[in-house]
């Protein structure tokens, strides 16, 4: 069994979106996958986020970790990055040269 994690590096804000303060415009981040053996494989990526909807907008000192991952999910197709990460894994555990 894999498990699947997230680390968020970094975010890239701007001053001024729309008339909204402190958009978050892209995040830096790692999603990584690690066997019950330890074997780990990491997916690193910068994402483009979708300009928030200024019915709903989060203010940034209210956003956390939680929030850009969700945010990344919807974006991102996650299902391709597990079976990505298990192949990886698989080679890994099982080489063929």
């Amino acid at each position: 069994m894999i498990t699947f994690n997230w680390i968020i590096n970094s975010t890239l804000k701007i001053i001024n979106l729309n008339e909204l303060p402190n958009v978050i415009q892209n995040v830096n981040w790692q999603y990584i996958g690690t066997d019950e053996n330890g074997a780990k494989k990491i997916i690193y990526g910068v994402t483009l986020l979708n300009a928030p909807n200024p019915e709903n907008f989060t203010p940034y000192d209210k956003i956390t970790e939680a929030n850009i991952i969700v945010w990344l999910e919807n974006i991102l197709n996650i299902a391709a990055m597990q079976k990505n990460i298990e192949q990886q894994i698989y080679l890994y555990n099982n080489p063929t040269t």
